[in-house]
């Protein structure tokens, strides 16, 4: 029987904003965090920090250990949302400069479910022509999710029946159940990727919130990132270990997403929570507005999602973690994914 692999968190951080959870003596210090990911839209649209000041001095910038990992995202999908075309030369000569530990190719392009058949073709050919490109250079091959999976492994498997690194992106549509997605689409595609590589470090892109951490370990990837816990925080939102979001701070008129508040029951989880602003005493800050209230329930959602995934890791058999799932997580939803996910 396969060994379960382990699950690597790598943190996506902003520039803006920055929250130093990597720093020993920073109040918002997060142990055992060894890799993030930063974006090189923000880099390169950086206007408090000069490219040519990041490309010498970047860990100097950050205060960045050693011993922390640098992955870096192309930022095409920021790119090509503000109407540009990511800057191909650009990111080439910023990865030769900066020598991340981790790096994708300099474009992809990310298929919506909304999206018609042959829009999405395109961004399969496209994405299949930087992959052709440059996965012989170190960078590191992106497939999507959704129509074109499998017409993407067949031509990655031409380039290299054994690449070294794979990433996976387009789940992120799906996994929230956007206008045409489907959480099947998640299960397949989880399913389908270790049986065709098993050799391969795969890094899957976007998803890995505090439950869907137990699909990525059941399907035995290698690394993922997340920038969620950021995001969560700005909306008001919290994890709380084997229950899942809630929202703490009232959300804001109009929005349309729909998450409980925590319950009394919840509430009695939070009070024994040991991240850098409970274990102080300062759990009221969570349900601020604030600038300090958005990175006090930051910093605890991302001590959340790395206390999760050290209780995941614990964890070799697949028998022994699904018990454990059938018994500690109360979210439903993810229960039916994961059995999905281990149906045969």
């Amino acid at each position: 029987m396969k060994k379960l692999t382990q699950l690597e968190l790598v943190a996506g951080v902003s520039l803006t904003g920055i929250i130093p959870f990597w720093n020993k003596r920073s109040k918002y210090y997060v142990p055992n965090i060894n890799k993030i990911l930063v974006s090189f839209y923000q880099i390169y649209k950086s206007k408090s920090l000069s490219l040519a000041v990041l490309l010498r001095r970047f860990r100097k910038e950050l205060k960045l250990p050693q011993t922390v990992e640098i992955y870096l995202d192309n930022g095409a999908f920021s790119f090509i949302k503000q109407n540009t075309f990511p800057p191909e030369k650009e990111y080439v000569k910023y990865v030769r400069r900066l020598n991340p530990s981790w790096y994708p190719v300099p474009a992809d392009f990310i298929p919506h479910p909304k999206e018609d058949k042959e829009t999405q073709y395109e961004k399969f050919l496209k994405t299949m022509e930087f992959n052709r490109k440059y996965i012989d250079e170190g960078f590191v091959p992106v497939v999507h999710a959704g129509l074109f999976f499998e017409r993407f492994l067949e031509e990655i498997k031409k380039l290299n029946p054994n690449p070294q690194h794979l990433a996976i992106g387009g789940l992120v549509p799906h996994m929230l159940l956007s206008k045409n997605g489907s959480r099947e689409v998640v299960i397949n595609t989880l399913k389908v990727i270790r049986k065709e590589f098993p050799k391969t470090k795969i890094h899957i892109f976007g998803i890995g919130g505090i439950t869907s951490i137990y699909l990525l370990k059941l399907a035995r990837v290698d690394t993922f990132d997340s920038i969620g816990w950021r995001v969560r925080a700005a909306w008001g939102i919290i994890q709380i270990p084997t229950v899942g979001e809630r929202q703490i701070v009232p959300k804001p008129e109009g929005q349309g997403w729909s998450i409980p508040y925590p319950t009394e029951e919840e509430r009695e989880i939070l009070k024994q929570c040991q991240c850098p602003v409970c274990r102080k005493g300062k759990a009221h800050l969570l349900s601020e507005k604030s600038s300090e209230g958005f990175k006090a329930r930051a910093v605890h959602n991302l001590y959340a999602l790395q206390e999760e995934l050290r209780i995941v890791n614990s964890f070799t058999k697949k028998e022994e973690l699904l018990f454990y799932i059938d018994n500690h997580i109360k979210s439903r939803p993810i229960k039916k994914l994961v059995e999905r996910l281990v149906k045969d």
